[in-house]
């Protein structure tokens, strides 16, 4: 009898805990918002890196310029999430500026990129979420001297980062990400005195940022 006693007097008491851990995750799910539109913005550290791809031999080599960016990125992006899965989201970014270590070449860029891309990822019910970027941006340089044949060129967006939605205010989210333009671009021969007709002058301009967002 006392066994029958203890027994029930276990699940009277864990019963409830049950019942209260159930209607809080329940709850938690509810305030994780999977679909919507949304608009945010964010700032960050810019980032170039530049190569030669020569046709003839077919490789790529690095850092053949003197440019360097030590500006912060601006960003704003607004979006739309079909589900916890796929989204579509269109961005603007302002790199600052990028400069040269060259004392012998005058000038710098303003790059400026506005862009739409797919966002694929997947939104976990406790409010974190992985995703990736891809996409066509089109990125204007806004040089100062004639450094390439071209003001505007259009890019491949790419990018990859996390989300989190704070269970406490039901729409806000947080992301850390990194996101980048690559583009292809004729080089005056003033900047660089290496480039031939066989040879493709690639240029990424990126920034790592941290952002925040609300979903309405």
């Amino acid at each position: 009898m006392k066994q029958i006693v203890t027994v029930s007097m276990l699940l009277c008491l864990t019963s409830p805990v049950s019942a209260d851990d159930s209607n809080y995750y329940s709850a938690l799910q509810k305030k994780v918002k999977l679909d919507g539109f949304y608009i945010g913005g964010g700032a960050g550290l810019t980032s170039f890196w530049d190569g030669i791809f020569s046709s003839e031999e077919d490789t790529i080599s690095n850092q053949v310029s003197s440019l360097e960016s030590k500006h912060s990125t601006l960003k704003l992006y607004s979006g739309y999430n079909i589900n916890r899965i796929v989204g579509v989201e269109a961005s603007y970014a302002n790199y600052g500026v990028v400069t040269t270590k060259d004392s012998n070449v005058q000038g710098h860029l303003s790059p400026r990129s506005i862009s739409v891309a797919a966002n694929v990822g997947y939104t976990f019910d406790t409010g974190l979420r992985a995703f990736a970027i891809a996409g066509l941006s089109m990125l204007d340089l806004r040089q100062s001297e004639d450094w390439f044949d071209d003001q505007s060129h259009v890019a491949f967006r790419y990018g990859f980062g996390g989300e989190y939605q704070p269970s406490t205010v039901t729409g806000l989210t947080f992301r850390l990400a990194y996101e980048a333009d690559v583009y292809a671009v004729a080089v005056n021969s003033i900047y660089n005195n290496s480039n031939t007709d066989n040879d493709i002058y690639i240029s990424q301009i990126g920034s790592l940022y941290l952002g925040a967002s609300y979903k309405f």
